[in-house]
């Protein structure tokens, strides 16, 4: 194998299957509906894909919209005959304005504004000033199985029709649903049979490599990617079998992350209190990990003498270190010849260590791989490099 390939297969994860699915979805003109698992990260991925398509995201959760929410609410309106007069009446509906609707003057929203109501404003094409505009709009009908019937049959016409009583969703519209499975334990039912038929239904699992890599470019705490190192299946650990007050999932994973950076990095008391109501029982588990790094040697002591420096011998302790190591390989501003320390102690380790420990910091920091020492390494490793762990 060679280098260019294993080192691709740091650079260039695999990315999220789940986003590359839904985005030929879309790409097709067609309606997909996610289902999947609660906390997997359904509603961040597609708010993700609406940010990179420049689109404007709305967020529908259905659970708690009533059907006169979807459908419109009934109004009475005049009926007139040729000459003006008004001979009756007929009912219709006005349309919630959360769907941008055409002849509405809804293309108005589509306009950009700052945080502080100010315009915001980009160049265009000639170089004069302008407001800033999304392409469009993405229509989210979340936690679609967790509806009444009643709002799921409203949401038929929305979605097979592109139309809210009689009028027309805007062209630049895209439309997904998205709920977890029936057999989740969660509010959740089946999608009736006329709709199955008409959507792309997309089957959402969690997808390990990839949320690592996420979570090493959006800033989720390293004692929780580490800890997800060492236990990978406690990424997404939900048994609807088991009564409990919460579970370790993606989105409580990044809600601990919140809190322990909100804390200056500190896993304190409080923060284990409050994680045992975020990630439920484990988190006995992770504040015992966490406790590791308090008797780690210091990254200090190891650039200064690393051939000689203490290494802990127990597997958590090494997943702890290796973290530690990572981080600071992974600073774009370390010097070669801090590299080249850490290094030579991360050589004392088994060659499966060392790889969990060099992988993250070679996404961080495409720097490394010019680095004289690093390079050799990765010669030496290439094959190791393309293995999962």
């Amino acid at each position: 194998m060679s280098k260019k390939k294993a080192l691709s297969s740091i650079q260039n994860p695999v990315p999220f299957k789940l986003q590359a699915l839904i985005e030929r979805v879309l790409e097709s003109n067609l309606v997909g509906f996610i289902k999947g698992s609660p906390g997997i990260g359904k509603s961040a991925i597609i708010s993700s894909i609406a940010k990179s398509y420049n689109m404007l995201l709305i967020d529908i959760r259905l659970s708690g919209y009533d059907q006169t929410d979807i459908a419109g609410i009934p109004n009475f309106i005049d009926v007139k005959d040729a000459a003006g007069n008004v001979i009756g009446k007929r009912t219709t509906f006005i349309p919630n304005d959360v769907f941008p609707l055409k002849n509405m003057g809804d293309e108005a929203k589509l306009l950009k504004w700052n945080k502080d109501g100010t315009p915001k404003m980009v160049k265009d094409e000639t170089g004069n000033m302008v407001q800033a505009e999304y392409d469009g709009w993405v229509v989210l009908l979340d936690e679609f199985t967790s509806a009444s019937e009643a709002v799921q049959a409203a949401c038929y016409q929305l979605i097979l029709d592109r139309k809210v009583g009689n009028h027309e969703l805007m062209d630049n519209v895209l439309i997904l649903a998205a709920g977890n499975k029936d057999t989740d334990g969660a509010i959740a039912s089946e999608i009736g049979t006329a709709l199955k038929s008409r959507v792309v239904t997309i089957e959402a699992e969690v997808e390990y490599e990839p949320w690592m890599d996420w979570a090493n470019k959006h800033n989720i705490h390293h004692t929780i990617t580490d800890y997800l190192r060492w236990k990978p299946e406690l990424l997404h650990n939900f048994d609807p079998r088991v009564d409990q007050l919460t579970f370790p999932c993606p989105r409580t994973w990044e809600m601990l992350s919140d809190l322990i950076n909100d804390n200056n990095g500190v896993y304190d008391y409080i923060t284990h209190t409050l994680a045992l109501g975020t990630i439920g029982k484990i988190a006995v588990e992770f504040k015992a990990f966490s406790d590791i790094y308090a008797t780690l040697p210091d990254i200090k002591v190891i650039m200064a003498d690393p051939a000689n420096a203490d290494m802990p011998t127990e597997p958590g302790h090494q997943y702890a270190l290796s973290g530690v190591l990572g981080k600071a390989l992974g600073q774009k501003t370390i010097a070669p010849k801090d590299i080249a320390s850490i290094i030579t102690y991360a050589e004392r380790m088994s060659e499966e260590m060392q790889v969990v420990c060099f992988q993250p910091a070679l996404r961080n920091n495409f720097n490394l791989v010019v680095d004289p020492t690093m390079d050799k390494w990765i010669d030496k490793n290439q094959a190791m490099l393309a293995t999962d762990f």
